[in-house]
């Protein structure tokens, strides 16, 4: 998550420069003139632009919680908060060169930052296929990217892309999609592999637990 902070507006500037779906943002010097001339509106989000597991994200209500959180934030961005928690969605593209080979998209909820369960059904709207494969083809993609988005009032808007295999790599390849099989195959053996994706759950279990020593 890393990489993908860091290019975050790079990534806002590449959605709106192209005509794709994005959240509104606005950097701190920004922020009070795009209130006032009601570009942007509470409730929103804030967070570094550089960070990981969504550490220092926040949702504030009010321009004194937003004053709050800008004074302990280091390089803060302000987005608009889009769609809500259930409408949140990981997804994965499989790309060469602008061609997509293979993509898919899964509904997530999250736990200290991190994937916590994800869904995958057949009747997740379609849009959000179309978007992320569009989205993939003009970044001139090569290898797997990792899209984040949320779908706000039936449109999709990406917040975040891991230009990498991301920490659900495993997690999708539970569904059968198994993107390093994928690529290993096509650049080593110049095989196109198949699919058998399987619609279901899969949640990740975060535990601790204490083992004595024998005596």
């Amino acid at each position: 998550m890393v990489l993908s902070s860091f290019i975050l507006c790079v990534c806002i500037i590449f959605l709106k420069d192209n005509n794709f779906n994005y959240p509104l943002s606005f950097l701190e010097p920004e922020i009070d003139a795009a209130i006032d001339e009601d570009l942007i509106h509470f409730p929103m989000i804030i967070k570094p632009r550089n960070g990981y597991r969504s550490v220092d994200v926040h949702v504030v209500h009010d321009r004194s919680n937003l004053n709050q959180k800008i004074s302990c934030i280091k390089n803060p961005i302000m987005q608009e908060y889009i769609g809500s928690k259930e409408t949140e969605y990981t997804c994965g593209v499989i790309a060469f060169n602008g061609d997509v080979k293979k993509s898919i998209v899964l509904n997530r909820t999250l736990k200290d930052g991190n994937t916590y369960t994800t869904s995958l059904r057949a009747d997740f709207p379609s849009v959000i296929k179309v978007y992320i494969e569009s989205v993939s083809a003009k970044l001139d993609q090569f290898g797997v990217c990792n899209f984040q988005l949320r779908m706000d009032k039936g449109v999709p808007k990406i917040f975040e892309i891991n230009a990498r295999h991301s920490g659900t790599t495993y997690i999708r390849s539970l569904y059968g999609f198994n993107e390093v099989e994928y690529i290993l195959e096509l650049i080593l053996n110049k095989k196109e592999i198949d699919f058998d994706i399987k619609e279901g759950k899969v949640q990740r279990y975060f535990d601790e637990f204490f083992v004595g020593f024998e005596k």
